[in-house]
């Protein structure tokens, strides 16, 4: 299943494999990075085209996996 991040940092448009939609609160890894799930937008595929997610996340507090 795919996601995409359409507010987070500078991963703003990146789209992801999931297994799972996340969850708010729950945190998304993006390589050495993550940040924390703020909102869930599931988008009807009447409103989107097929190629498009039908799912949207907004992330905050991106930082890096090691806290520096």
């Amino acid at each position: 299943m795919k996601v995409k991040i359409i507010d987070g940092g500078g991963y703003q448009g990146t789209t992801l494999e999931v297994d799972a939609v996340p969850r708010v609160g729950e945190t998304v890894k993006l390589g050495n990075w993550q940040g924390t799930v703020v909102q869930v937008i599931h988008i009807p595929s009447r409103y989107r085209d097929n190629t498009e997610p039908g799912t949207e996340l907004v992330l905050t507090g991106i930082s890096k996996v090691d806290g520096r």
